[in-house]
């Protein structure tokens, strides 16, 4: 696993990311039974009730297998980690499409200065975060004799 990244930072700051997302989902699958009525909206997922469960819970189960695999330093964390990238950055660039086309890009406009960078430093580095994600588990997915011929 260690190969797969350039150092032990970029090693670090991967179980990190991704043990701090999925606790994130992990909490938000406890909602319907904190509160039946609680609405889960990351980006362009909009659930309630035991919709919430499966829309956070089975995603953070990957998450989960793709940190043990990349601490363990098993073969298989790419296959999981991708998908789990991907669930991301598609709710993630979903709602903002989705948002960008129902305020007309005027959105920004109606909300104070402070608001809007903090959304969009938030945003950023999500958007970033997973990206990363994504990228790593896609090089490791290919074979390193390609690797070696692409670079």
């Amino acid at each position: 696993m260690r190969r797969a990244f350039s150092s032990r930072w970029a090693y670090v700051v991967l179980l990190t990311w991704l043990a701090g997302s999925v606790a994130l989902l992990f909490v938000a699958s406890t909602a319907p039974w904190r509160n039946p009525s609680q609405p889960l909206e990351i980006g362009i997922i909009h659930a309630h009730g035991t919709q919430v469960f499966f829309l956070a819970f089975l995603p953070a189960l990957c998450g989960v297998a793709a940190w043990i695999g990349i601490a363990a330093d098993r073969s298989y964390w790419p296959y999981l980690l991708l998908p789990y990238s991907l669930y991301w950055l598609v709710a993630l660039l979903g709602g903002f499409v989705a948002a960008a086309l129902h305020f007309h890009w005027g959105g920004a406009a109606q909300r104070p200065a402070w608001a809007w960078l903090v959304g969009s430093v938030t945003f950023g580095v999500m958007l970033a975060g997973f990206s990363l994600l994504a990228i790593w588990s896609i090089r490791q997915m290919i074979p390193p004799s390609a690797n070696r011929r692409a670079g």
